[in-house]
C-alpha cells in the first residue's frame, strides 16, 4: 500500500473535446482562436494569448507553461473504437493543464477516494477558467448551460 500522506502530484491534464458539427453554423476555428486571443489581450496586459497554424491545424495557448493555469485549444480528430464499428469525430479539443500550488487543491480528494468530490471540483474548475472572462463563451451555447448550471 502506498503511503498517499508524503505524496504529491505535479500535474494534471484535464480535456473537453467539442465535436464539430457539419450542420452547424460555428465560427472556424482560426477566427474562434484569433477572437479569443484579442480578448485575452484586452482584458490583461500580463496575460498571454497567441495561435498559429501547425501541420496538424490552428492550435491556441493562453497563458504560461509553468503558471497553475495553462490552456491549449487545437483541432483533433477523435477516433471512437466499439466491439462493431469506429467512429471517427472532428473538432476541438480543450486542454487545461493545473500544476503547482493548484494540484493540492484537489489531489487530496483523490487520495481520500473521495472521487465524486474530485471530479466534482475539477469540472467545476474546468468550467470555470473556460468560461470567467468570456474568451470562449460564444463559441459554446448549449455546453455553457449545461457545464455551468
Amino acid at each position: 500500500m502506498f503511503d498517499l500522506s508524503s505524496t504529491n502530484l505535479g500535474r494534471f491534464d484535464l480535456y473537453y473535446f467539442r465535436k464539430s458539427n457539419p450542420t452547424n453554423q460555428d465560427e472556424p476555428p482560426e477566427s474562434l482562436m484569433e477572437n479569443s486571443c484579442y480578448k485575452v489581450k484586452s482584458k490583461s496586459k500580463r496575460k498571454k494569448a497567441c495561435w498559429k497554424r501547425t501541420r496538424r491545424g490552428p492550435i491556441m495557448r493562453i497563458g504560461n507553461r509553468s503558471s497553475s493555469n495553462y490552456y491549449r485549444v487545437y483541432q483533433k480528430t477523435q477516433i471512437i473504437n466499439y466491439d462493431v464499428y469506429s467512429e471517427v469525430n472532428h473538432g476541438l479539443e480543450f486542454e487545461l493543464e493545473l500544476q503547482n500550488k493548484l494540484v493540492k487543491l484537489f489531489q487530496q480528494f483523490l487520495f481520500a477516494n473521495q472521487i465524486e468530490e474530485f471530479e466534482d471540483r475539477l469540472v467545476q474548475h474546468f468550467s470555470k477558467q473556460l468560461f470567467k472572462k468570456g474568451e470562449f463563451r460564444f463559441f459554446f451555447k448549449k455546453e455553457a448551460v449545461f457545464i455551468l448550471s
